[in-house]
């Protein structure tokens, strides 16, 4: 279960960002061979990805968990 959670939280938010940090850097805009710029682009990022992981995580909480509940709910 755990697994496949961090594999959701690194499809929605780790690879959207770590696609646009790549080409970014491709286009020559972005050079993360400079350790202020490493720190520039980690302190901008982290409020981006800290919204990432709240709205995953707000997600996860509102969905429906079928089981006994659920289905005899359904019966009625």
């Amino acid at each position: 279960m755990v697994e496949r959670k961090w594999s959701e939280v690194n499809q929605r938010v780790g690879y959207p960002i770590q696609a646009a940090m790549v080409q970014l850097e491709n286009g020559g805009i972005l050079s993360m061979d400079d350790e202020v710029t490493k720190y520039c682009v980690s302190y901008c990022l982290l409020p981006v990805v800290t919204e990432g992981l709240r709205i995953n995580v707000d997600m996860w909480n509102a969905h429906k968990i079928e089981g006994k509940l659920y289905i005899f709910r359904q019966v009625i």
